[in-house]
C-alpha cells in the first residue's frame, strides 16, 4: 500500500532523468548536495538546474523510462516515489517487514519494480504505478545485494555476495536456482540484448559472464583490477565499464571479445556509473563529487558537484532503461 505524504525530502541521490519541461531533451542528472538536499544537473552543458530538496539518506535509485518518476530507497522499509518533473515527493511505498537496501529494478515498460529485501532471503515485486506487493521471490541466500531483469521479464538475476552465486528467478516457472560464480559477486548487468548477463566478483577479482538461455557460465577472467562492485552496459551493448573499490580506475572491456580496450583513469575511487542515454557520457560518483566521461575519448570532461565546507559525498547513480 502506498502511504501519501507531504514531507520534504533530503536525499542521497544521483540519477539520469529523462525528457521533462524543464531539463533538457537529454535530461538531468540529480546529485547529492551535501550541504543538504539535490543538485540537477543539465547533462549536455554540465550547468546547474536548480537545486530539489529531498529525503533522508536513500542508498540505490532508479528512474521511469519515461524520465517522469525516481524511485528511491528511503528508511529500511519503505520506497520514496520522487516527481522528477514536478520537483516533489509523489508516494511512500511501504514494504511492511521486509527491509530493501542496494537492488531497485524497473521493467522496460516501468510498470513493475523489484525491490531486493537483502537480509529476508527475498525480491520483491511491486506494481510501479499503485505500489502494490504482487509477488515475494524466495532465494534462499543470506543477502541479496544487486538485481537485473532480462528485457522480455521473464528472468530475475540476483547477486548473493555472502554466497558466491548469483540466483535466477523464473517467473513464468515460478522457480529459483544458483549459479555458481567467483568470490563476492557484488552486481550484475544483462546485456541489453538480453543473452548475456556479466557479473563483478569483488573478492575472487574476476568478471563472470552467464548465458540467459543456458544460465551456464560461458567464461571467468581477471576484472582489470581489484575488487570490482560495479559493472554496466553501455546503451548499444558493446562495452562494459567496470568499477573497482581497490583503485580509482575504470575498466572497459569489449562485450563480444570480452577483452579489456581501456584503463581510465579517475581523481578517486568511483562509487557508481551511468551512461547518458546516447551513451556519449559517462557519469562517475565519486567521494567528493561527480565526474563526466567522453566514452569515446575516454576523457573526464568535467567534475562537478563538488562538495562545500570539506564534507564529503558518496552519490548512488542510476539509469532507467
Amino acid at each position: 500500500m502506498i502511504r501519501r505524504t507531504t514531507f520534504t525530502l533530503c536525499a542521497l541521490l544521483a540519477c539520469l532523468v529523462g525528457t521533462s519541461r524543464e531539463a533538457s531533451a537529454q535530461g538531468a542528472l540529480a546529485v547529492r548536495d551535501p550541504a543538504g538536499g539535490t543538485l540537477l544537473f543539465d547533462v549536455i552543458s554540465l550547468d546547474l538546474i536548480r537545486g530539489l530538496p529531498l529525503a533522508d539518506g536513500p542508498h540505490d535509485v532508479i528512474v521511469s523510462p519515461d524520465g517522469r518518476y525516481a524511485y528511491v530507497v528511503g528508511t529500511p522499509s519503505s520506497v520514496m516515489v520522487v516527481d522528477l518533473w514536478r520537483r516533489s515527493l509523489a508516494s511512500v511505498i511501504e514494504l511492511g517487514d521486509f527491509s530493501p537496501t542496494h537492488g531497485l529494478r524497473l521493467n522496460r515498460k516501468g510498470s513493475r519494480l523489484w525491490v531486493t529485501a537483502a537480509e529476508d532471503g527475498a525480491v520483491l515485486e511491486l506494481d510501479a504505478q499503485s505500489g502494490t506487493m504482487l509477488m515475494v521471490w524466495k532465494t534462499g541466500r543470506q543477502l541479496n545485494h544487486r538485481v537485473d531483469v532480462t528485457p522480455d521479464d521473464r528472468k530475475l538475476y540476483i547477486a548473493n555476495i555472502l554466497d558466491d552465486v548469483v540466483t535466477v528467478i523464473d517467473r513464468q516457472k515460478v522457480s529459483a536456482w544458483p549459479i555458481s560464480t567467483g568470490t563476492g559477486p557484488a552486481d550484475v548487468s544483462v546485456s541489453p540484448n538480453g543473452r548475456e548477463v556479466w557479473v563483478a566478483n569483488s573478492g575472487s577479482h574476476t568478471i563472470s559472464v552467464l548465458s540467459v538461455r543456458t544460465d551456464r557460465k560461458l567464461d571467468d577472467f581477471f576484472a582489470g583490477a581489484l575488487r570490482p562492485v560495479r559493472l554496466q552496459f553501455n546503451p548499444s551493448g558493446s562495452e562494459v565499464w567496470v568499477l573497482h573499490r581497490s583503485s580509482p580506475e575504470i575498466s572497459v572491456f569489449d562485450a563480444r571479445t570480452r577483452e579489456q580496450v581501456a584503463s581510465i583513469a579517475l581523481p578517486e575511487v568511483p562509487a557508481d556509473i551511468l551512461f547518458s542515454n546516447d551513451g556519449i557520457r559517462a557519469f562517475l560518483s565519486l567521494p567528493t563529487g561527480v565526474v563526466a566521461v567522453d566514452t569515446e575519448t575516454r576523457e573526464v570532461v568535467r567534475k562537478f558537484a563538488k562538495p562545500r565546507r570539506g564534507r564529503s559525498t558518496s552519490a548512488e547513480l542510476r539509469r532507467g532503461h
